[in-house]
């Protein structure tokens, strides 16, 4: 029987988006050593099933699919006639939409039954057997996508949709067609669907049994890493070709809007609060996490209206990752504990229970706490025409800030959602020593300092990789949970992860352009995601802002070229923005369905590469060992 690893590529090449599936077939068996034993054999064969049994969904799915989408043409084609003869009856185009929404929504509810596996919002698996739910934690979260990435990397496939499967996906920018405030409403209506109404059913060791269940069974690795959530790390651990185990995870909770919203925004003070009863007995239940309850009213303003955010941190390693660590290390192998420093002014409410007013974004933890001019006049955009009406003729309180509760002093609390609770080292250096693994500790400060180091490491290897023989001078500008591990090592793309679309974000950026072009090693083109929000927030940079700062870079690396006397095929040297419609941001609320397919598109079927080996972990020590602290991120024994 041929090597497992071989067998599945050949005959199910179409489960990543493989250019050459006998190339990478060979390059898979070069590079990571597989050999032909039984239990490999068993590995394949199991694989091999569970891809046979995603086919035959995936029929059944699309005839389904094709069915239902022409009863909906037909439907669409007749209410567009009555709109045409009759437009006394319809007038606007709102009044038209409303009509086709009415019609199709008796449709799907006639069809229900037959198509609910495929309309569910409960992300089914019956599309993606490589997704797996976290229960009761949400899907649309940076841990979560980030360890989504990574595991789909390390099963050979690209990340659409942010790694969640859903038939749903083509009629999601279809939602643009609706009125501002009603698009709004109808992405936190989404967003709630997440949200669990009794966080005591929590329990970290069924959780993280599902985290480690997104890996690839039968594989060893050199190395596991363990820690702090970061975008640019994502990057390197799929270039080494390793897995991630996330210390923070976010539960998202149903809250009831009286219990902390007063005047249609957020009291901070009431919201922790109540917090500090509903996460009482979740607590008692998990000694081993720590809860970091975390109210953004800037960015979140649309979601925290319907369901609060508890952060969760693990300060113990659960049975899960213990038997995982144990399983999927190399014998000697190392694990690499990820810590970001960067701490947030917080409350502490109890023993293993924090407040966090705010989060890392375009407003300082100073605004979050004491307000200022431009906290004040986002409120008020916030407003409803009715608090205005009560505010002017009732004479009702006018808010101007949050109501922040004041932070604790005497110590030095980590942020909710990139900081990383110490209390985990411990456990994580005592059972290494006991098993007899390395201990490597990678320490930043802000989640940014590791963007560049990782854009440098990527133009570096493609560079080094002489059988790609392709352009290393594009840059991917990432955002938030809007990145591509897959396809960046594939299109030879450098990535550079940006935490929101903010000012601080594009200034990092800007800066790390212009030392690029100082080095005159300036980037020709590149591709921007942009993640939205859904709201105009306290520090948000523009569109034009962002492909400002990137085509002005990109012109002079144009100057550059002319100097150089450099004879390369001109190219495109505009900032290209993929999945993001320009005109509705930040509210365009169907990107999770575009970023990835509009890449692909964008960079076309001609700068398509072979993937590469895997970075081997003695490269990676070495080049952090050279570069890191140049980027402020320090790796150490």
């Amino acid at each position: 029987m041929p090597n497992a690893v071989h067998y599945v590529l050949t005959k199910a090449a179409h489960t990543a988006n493989y250019s050459a599936a006998g190339k990478m077939s060979r390059i898979v068996l070069r590079y990571l050593l597989v050999e032909d034993d039984d239990g490999i054999r068993r590995a394949g064969r199991e694989i091999l099933e569970q891809v046979m049994e995603i086919n035959q969904t995936r029929e059944a799915a699309a005839k389904q699919r094709s069915r239902l989408l022409w009863r909906q043409l037909a439907l669409g084609s007749l209410v567009a006639l009555l709109a045409g003869t009759c437009k006394g009856l319809f007038g606007r185009w709102q009044q038209f939409i409303w009509a086709l929404l009415v019609i199709e929504s008796m449709e799907f509810y006639r069809y229900y039954t037959k198509v609910r596996p495929l309309l569910s919002l409960d992300r089914s698996s019956h599309l993606d057997r490589v997704y797996v739910k976290l229960q009761g934690i949400a899907d649309f979260d940076s841990a979560s996508c980030m360890l989504r990435a990574i595991g789909r990397y390390l099963h050979f496939r690209d990340f659409p949709q942010l790694g969640v499967p859903t038939s749903m996906a083509a009629a999601m920018p279809l939602v643009n067609w609706l009125p501002s405030s009603l698009r709004q409403t109808v992405y936190a209506a989404v967003g709630a669907t997440e949200a669990v109404r009794d966080p005591s059913t929590f329990d970290a060791e069924s959780v993280t049994k599902q985290v480690v269940a997104h890996f690839p069974a039968h594989r060893k690795y050199p190395a596991v890493a363990i820690g702090s959530s970061n975008g640019a790390l994502t990057h390197l651990y799929a270039a080494m070709g390793i897995p991630w185990l996330p210390q923070t995870l976010l539960m998202p909770v149903k809250r009831p809007k009286k219990a902390s919203i007063r005047h249609g925004q957020v009291d901070m003070t009431a919201e922790m609060e109540w917090g500090r009863t509903a996460a009482r007995e979740m607590l008692e239940k998990n000694p081993e996490i720590e809860l970091y309850h975390m109210a953004d009213p800037n960015q979140d303003q649309l979601m925290i209206h319907r369901m609060a955010y508890f952060r969760l941190k693990l300060i113990k390693l659960t049975r899960a990752y213990r038997s995982y660590l144990l399983d999927a290390l190399e014998a000697n192998g190392t694990v690499i504990i990820v810590r970001s420093g960067i701490s947030w002014p917080s409350t502490k409410v109890a023993d293993r229970h924090y407040f966090q007013s705010g989060a890392v974004g375009g407003a300082t933890p100073e605004e979050f706490l004491q307000g200022s001019p431009d906290v004040a006049r986002f409120i008020e955009s916030q407003k409803s025409p009715w608090s205005k009406m009560a505010e002017t003729v009732l004479g009702t309180e006018r808010r101007t800030d949050w109501r922040a509760p004041p932070p604790s002093t005497g110590e030095v609390i980590p942020e909710a959602e990139w900081g990383y609770a110490a209390g985990l080292t411990d456990d994580i250096v005592a059972f290494a020593r006991d098993h007899g693994f390395q201990i490597k500790y990678l320490d930043f400060e802000q989640p940014e300092d590791a963007s560049p180091l990782v854009a440098n490491m990527y133009r570096q290897w493609n560079e080094q990789q002489l059988r790609r023989a392709g352009p290393t001078d594009s840059i991917l500008v990432e955002s938030f949970v809007l990145l591509e591990p897959w396809l960046a090592m594939r299109y030879n793309l450098s990535p550079y992860w940006s935490v929101f679309p903010v000012d601080p974000s594009l200034e990092r950026l800007e800066k790390y352009l212009r030392r690029c072009q100082e080095a005159r090693n300036a980037f020709r083109d590149g591709f921007l995601f942009l993640f939205c929000s859904g709201v105009d927030s306290v520090g948000l940079a523009g569109v034009d802002r962002w492909k400002g700062v990137l085509d002005g870079h990109f012109a002079s690396s144009s100057s550059q070229d002319e100097e150089n006397d450099n004879k390369q095929v001109a190219r495109d040297k505009r900032a290209r923005l993929v999945g993001t419609d320009e005109k509705v941001f930040p509210r365009d609320f169907g990107f999770p369905a575009r970023y990835q397919r509009e890449l692909a598109r964008a960079v076309g079927p001609e700068a398509q590469y072979v993937m590469p080996p895997a970075l081997l972990f003695a490269e990676f020590e070495q080049y952090m060992t050279r570069n890191g602290a140049h980027c402020r991120v320090v790796y150490q024994a």
